[in-house]
Parts: C-alpha cells; sequence; structure tokens
C-alpha cells in the first residue's frame, strides 16, 4: 500500500499538468490552398504542408513538404484554421490523416503529439488621463498634435502586435 502511495504522488502531478494547459500537436506548417492551386492538384479542399517539423508526429507518420492535407478523421479540411482546431482538441490520440501525394491519396494513421498552449499577455503601461479641465484649458492647435502624436503610437503599437502575431 506504502508503494501504490507513493506511486499516485508521483503520477498525479503528471496528470495535472497534462490538463487544459496541452493541446494536440501535429508538426506541420501549411498554408490554405487558393482556388487556383486546387484546380492544379485537382483537390476540391485542403491545406499544402509547407514543412514538417523535426521528430513530429507528422515526420514519425510519413508526412512530407508537399503532401496536402485533405481530412483528419473524416473531417474534411477546408483551411489551415480547420486543421488546426481539429488537431488541439485531439490531445495523444491517433488519428487517420487523408492526404493527396504524387496524383495519388493515402491515409496515414498518426498518434497526435501535445504541447502547452501558446499565449502571451500584454501588458500596456498607460498613464492616467489628465483632468478633464487641464484638456479643455489647451489650445486646438496642442490638442491636434498630441491627437497626431498618439495616431502615431497607435500605428506602431498595431504594427508591433502584427509582428507577434507572426512569430
Amino acid at each position: 500500500m506504502k508503494n501504490l502511495y507513493c506511486i499516485l504522488l508521483l503520477v498525479l502531478p503528471v496528470i495535472s499538468f497534462a490538463g487544459e494547459d496541452m493541446i494536440g500537436y501535429l508538426g506541420v506548417n501549411a498554408e490554405d490552398l487558393s482556388s487556383a492551386m486546387k484546380v492544379a492538384l485537382g483537390v476540391d479542399n485542403g491545406v499544402l504542408i509547407e514543412s514538417v517539423a523535426d521528430m513530429s508526429p507528422a515526420h514519425d507518420g510519413g508526412l512530407k513538404a508537399g503532401d496536402v492535407i485533405i481530412e483528419v478523421d473524416g473531417v474534411k479540411i477546408a483551411d489551415n484554421k480547420g486543421l488546426k482546431e481539429i488537431v488541439s482538441a485531439r490531445t495523444n490520440e491517433k488519428v487517420k490523416v487523408k492526404i493527396y501525394r504524387d496524383r495519388a491519396h493515402a491515409t496515414k494513421t498518426i498518434k497526435l503529439g501535445a504541447r502547452e498552449k501558446s499565449s502571451f499577455n500584454i501588458k500596456f503601461d498607460v498613464p492616467p488621463l489628465p483632468d478633464l479641465k487641464d484638456i479643455l484649458s489647451r489650445g486646438t492647435e496642442e490638442i491636434k498634435k498630441e491627437v497626431e502624436s498618439l495616431k502615431k503610437e497607435i500605428e506602431l503599437i498595431k504594427r508591433d502586435l502584427e509582428e507577434l502575431k507572426k512569430k
């Protein structure tokens, strides 16, 4: 009984770690198919695999750059977002991935992995607004200059956020 208690103490932290903070992982970088690409390849739907991560579930399952993922467990993949949604919901599960490669269809059984959800928090240190009386006492030109300055800062922040999204 003492040994069982020790084993539970070692296993429980691992179980709690693999909870809601984990999502399914395939290990591909894929791009949506344009209408022209669908016509050229002769497929109605899917995403084109641009690259496969080394030692990933996709790599171990035999997926390659240039493959088109058409279905995952019978669910048609319309775009990259759809692929991410189905994979992220299936942590450590085996799935059947239907692909199109070299003018032929094939099905691969792949055991998805698990990884932590990627998230980042952005904290803005915004100083408190001055009193309304102070703002109203300023001249119109001064306020216009401040508004223009704020617009530029907002555009810089938007650009920085877009860069963060790409990473």
